[in-house]
C-alpha cells in the first residue's frame, strides 16, 4: 500500500498533524519529506492521503513544490505571511 510518492499525514508524534510525502520504501519503515524534517518513520504514524509523482530520494525543493502542487500549503508558509501582515501595521 504504501509506495513512493504518496501523501500522507503524520497522526503520532512530535510532528503530528503534519503533510509528507514518502520517498522510500524499507521493512515496516519508510523514508519521508514535507513539512516534517526528512527522517525515518513508521507505517503505523502514518494516515495515506493521495499520490503524486515524485522521484525516490528527492531533494526537499522539489518535495515542497509537489505538496503545493497538490493543494497542500506549508504551514511555515502561513507563518512567515502571519507575520509580514502584522509587520505593515
Amino acid at each position: 500500500m504504501f509506495k513512493t510518492g504518496l501523501i500522507c499525514k503524520k497522526i503520532a508524534g512530535k510532528e503530528k498533524g503534519k503533510v509528507c510525502i514518502v520517498l522510500k520504501m524499507e521493512k515496516d519503515y519508510v523514508i519521508v519529506d514535507g513539512d516534517c524534517r526528512k527522517r525515518k518513520c513508521s507505517i503505523k504514524h502514518l494516515e495515506p492521503l493521495s499520490f503524486a509523482e515524485i522521484k525516490r530520494d528527492a531533494p526537499h525543493d522539489e518535495v515542497m513544490k509537489v505538496l503545493e502542487a497538490a493543494g497542500f500549503k506549508s504551514k511555515k508558509q502561513e507563518k512567515k505571511k502571519w507575520n509580514k501582515k502584522h509587520k505593515e501595521k
